[in-house]
């Protein structure tokens, strides 16, 4: 089984990715909260702090409506070393919908079609990725979609797409797979929601089984992504699909850090194990963000998730949301793994 950590836009961060590393194993590639291509073409130097250096587990997502400033994103991230990127298409903020991007890139199916088009184009033609976007401004006249159908040779770029089903429809699912086929994906990893589910309700697993078939016999990987928090949820999901090998997970790994070695025959951590850590990680933020209050908000926004795994633990928990200072966080801390 091929794990993969989901980016969770501002928790795991690169501080977060690496102290977890120190701790907790069997992640096979982990992902950057997306970083943002626009017209103005330059990252900002926290999303340069997410890809820089090179990590060879690590794969840079990029959120965007336009294809030629995805082009010059992946310019940029090959020329940092990496060999796929993600396109990130499921994420159902309203504030990233409403411009196209994200799970709001699906509302317009030939819109969206339009736009892989301009990317695999612009990767395929060109040796050297940093110049795509000049590459997609020529003409598209001798592209051919039957010819881009074979994968990228190791030099170039893989594409990857992290999905919801559609926008705000469930059936919009045999519509996207037709556009998904057209081009050499080198993974989809299916959110089997629609953007406007958010994250309620069930994910429809009748449409991930009408993507998983129609990819079957194809080249591109499918990941599954959505509602692993348990080992017996990967459990039921592989009972499902026996040859299904590559899972995501997101929530379910910060509220269980141990959920990807469990899932490998792995123990559950224990509580010297996650104080070790969450010391650890309090110590790398105070290298990199401003005092104690904005270190605090950042372990009461994993505490929120983390708490699930202490059901018994409530008024403690409420305790941590509560705390104003450094001692009394760390004391609540204590109160929770004591025993």
């Amino acid at each position: 089984m091929h794990v993969s950590f989901a980016p969770l836009e501002g928790i795991t961060t690169s501080t977060y990715r690496k102290v977890f590393r120190r701790y907790f194993g069997g992640i096979d590639l982990f992902y950057t909260p997306f970083l943002a291509a626009n017209h103005n073409h330059k990252f900002r130097h926290r999303e340069k702090n997410e890809y820089l250096p090179c990590d060879d587990v690590l794969v840079p997502q990029v959120l965007t409506s336009s294809s030629d400033d995805f082009l010059w994103a992946a310019g940029v991230l090959h020329d940092a070393g990496y060999y796929t990127v993600n396109l990130n298409a499921g994420c159902p903020s309203s504030t990233v919908i409403t411009k196209h991007k994200g799970a709001g890139m699906l509302a317009d199916k030939e819109r969206f079609d339009e736009f892989l088009y301009s990317v695999f184009d612009g990767v395929s033609r060109v040796t050297d990725v940093s110049d795509a976007k000049d590459s997609a401004n020529d003409s598209l006249d001798s592209f051919s979609v039957d010819s881009a159908r074979t994968q990228p040779s190791a030099d170039k770029l893989s594409i990857s797409i992290k999905t919801r089903i559609g926008a705000v429809s469930h059936e919009e699912v045999d519509k996207l797979i037709k556009i998904w086929s057209k081009y050499p994906i080198s993974e989809l990893i299916i959110h089997p929601r629609a953007g406007s589910d958010l994250y309620n309700g069930t994910p429809d697993m009748d449409a991930f089984r009408a993507v998983h078939d129609a990819f079957k016999a194809s080249d591109t990987l499918i990941t599954y992504n959505g509602e692993l928090r348990t080992a017996a949820d990967v459990d039921e999901l592989m009972n499902a699909f026996p040859d299904l090998d590559r899972i995501m997970i997101g929530r379910g790994l910060l509220i269980n850090p141990s959920l990807a070695d469990e899932i490998r025959g792995g123990n559950h951590f224990t509580h010297d194990m996650l104080d070790a850590f969450l010391d650890d990680l309090w110590k790398e933020y105070e290298a990199v963000l401003s005092g104690p209050r904005d270190i605090l908000f950042k372990m009461k926004e994993l505490w929120f998730w983390l708490g699930l795994s202490f059901p018994n633990k409530a008024d403690e928990i409420k305790e941590i949301r509560k705390t104003n200072s450094a001692d009394d966080y760390k004391h609540a801390v204590k109160n929770i793994l004591r025993t």
